[in-house]
């Protein structure tokens, strides 16, 4: 059976996959997690999933949908830029032109990290900021706020994944 499309057991499979490899904030993840959700083959009720020691828990992120800036700092349009502004193909029209705006807010962004307590944050990099031209040199721009998010990252005792 499945809940919200998901099959309990894969989910499980799934979360043991996903352990990462390093010992990190331990007081700041727990291995149990409570949820009071419908369960395969019961009404609702309360379950617990267990999750393996070293599990990380923390934030994650896409770059698109995250750190707006679509033409600064050397980026190029990527592939969704040139989809989301296709009549259509997004509702309301939205794109990642602006998004969260993280760009140019990573240091509040990496403050609340920290207020909340997160010991990980997996972010992915925008290839057309890095590599505008999908080739070559890197962007000195790019590699500069990659970096700068990393040391912030990191000087807060997040882990950047």
């Amino acid at each position: 059976q499945h809940f919200n499309g998901i099959r309990p057991s894969v989910g499980l499979q799934t979360f043991e996959s996903m352990a990462a490899p390093w010992s990190g904030n331990e007081s700041a993840a727990s291995s149990t997690a409570r949820a009071d959700v419908p369960t395969a083959g019961s009404k609702e009720g309360t379950i617990t999933l267990k999750f393996p020691p070293g599990f990380l828990w923390g934030a994650a992120t896409a770059a698109y949908q995250i750190e707006g800036a679509a033409s600064e700092g050397g980026r190029t349009p990527s592939i969704w830029d040139t989809f989301s502004a296709a009549p259509g193909k997004v509702l309301n029209g939205d794109t990642g032109a602006v998004a969260c705006d993280h760009y140019h807010r990573w240091r509040e962004d990496v403050a609340l990290m920290k207020s909340l307590g997160l010991p990980a944050y997996r972010f992915s990099i925008s290839w057309s900021r890095l590599l505008p031209e999908g080739r070559g040199d890197a962007n000195p721009e790019a590699v500069r706020f990659y970096n700068d998010l990393i040391d912030e990252l990191c000087k807060s005792g997040i882990k950047p994944v």
